[in-house]
């Protein structure tokens, strides 16, 4: 045991030192690094049991570094496949653990921490390059021809939905980018506002929930809050037309109301606050006109009656549009004969 203790730990620092030249030989060195593989994989063929699995796991250490490598050079053919090669090193590695060495718990449980990290970087592996080629599809549907190739453009949707199932829980900026592309899919070509809306949101969700760090100096994310900036003051002004629109059939139907109040302001603030608080009185029944009502107490009494009538405080969601209308053409008044009162009656 003794001896195959020495071997093992002779083949695993040779076989670090392989993965460290693999680390410090990047760019230029890619030629020399095969040749180290084949030399490592000749290796893990003709040394003892008792060292192979020590020597797969290092073999399996060099091929997943090589994958990561490849995915941040944004070679995503060649990182998918060299994440696939990883399996069998691994697989071998705790093979052979199993057998020679059953209770080395250390080992073993490095290598299902490699075997997790592998199927986690694959499967970022495979976000990424269906962004990328979905990009290319709708860079092409859209600039190629001079109407939009729909087909092309529903290839690059479902890459976008594939993306963001691949790197959900998992990249999180993967899923944000690829729930952007979708989103200005929709809006600016498919026009579905709404739905574009989500995934936009979505995206802009997910950036936050990446803090501290920051997306504004990437397109993708300038892009997608210019475009939820966009989508937001369209739906603002669409909703402010159709209540204005609905806000002028219940003017009409109001019409006598309005006249009175009208009628009641001209005959001065204290005569519009008894109309008022009479004629239509506030929800809240703990909302009343005090007395005594003077020119000592007016100015207090209409600021009073301005919280008894606010709009805010009358939402058509807690009563009906129709009031929350009227106390909206009350406020004004009030708030007329406010202004007027407060500065006429301020002490000099």
């Amino acid at each position: 045991m003794q001896m195959y203790g020495d071997r093992n730990a002779h083949i695993s620092q040779q076989a670090k030192c392989d993965f460290s030249f693999c680390h410090s030989e990047q760019d230029g060195r890619m030629d020399e690094d095969e040749k180290r593989l084949s030399q490592l994989q000749l290796l893990c063929k003709h040394v003892y049991e008792s060292q192979r699995s020590v020597c797969f796991f290092e073999l399996g250490n060099i091929y997943l570094f090589r994958a990561i490598w490849a995915r941040e050079k944004r070679d995503f053919k060649t990182s998918i496949a060299t994440f696939s090669d990883c399996h069998f090193p691994y697989q071998e590695s705790l093979r052979y653990l199993e057998k020679v060495f059953p209770h080395d718990d250390d080992l073993k449980n490095s290598i299902e921490d490699k075997l997790e990290q592998l199927n986690i970087n694959k499967t970022m592996a495979q976000a990424m390059q269906a962004i990328d080629v979905g990009d290319q599809l709708r860079y092409s549907a859209i600039n190629d021809d001079e109407s939009p190739c729909f087909d092309l453009l529903w290839e690059s949707v479902d890459l976008y939905r594939q993306a963001m199932i691949y790197s959900r829980d998992l990249d999180l900026e993967s899923e944000a980018i690829a729930s952007c592309r979708l989103g200005l899919v929709y809006t600016d070509v498919f026009k579905m506002n709404d739905r574009g809306y989500q995934l936009l949101d979505n995206a802009i969700r997910l950036a936050e929930a990446m803090k501290p760090k920051s997306f504004f100096s990437e397109k993708w994310y300038r892009d997608c809050v210019k475009a939820m900036g966009a989508y937001q003051l369209a739906r603002q002004k669409l909703e402010d037309e159709e209540e204005a629109k609905m806000r002028e059939t219940y003017i009409a139907k109001l019409s006598n109301e309005i006249e009175g109040l009208n009628a009641a302001c001209l005959k001065g603030p204290e005569y519009l606050l008894r109309h008022v608080y009479l004629k239509h009185p506030p929800k809240n029944p703990k909302s009343t006109l005090e007395e005594p009502l003077n020119s000592e107490t007016l100015v207090a009494r209409l600021k009073k009656a301005l919280i008894h009538y606010h709009p805010d405080k009358n939402k058509a969601s807690e009563y009906e549009m129709e009031w929350q209308v009227l106390c909206e053409e009350i406020s004004k008044q009030i708030s007329t004969k406010y202004q007027q009162m407060k500065y006429t009656t301020a002490p000099l």
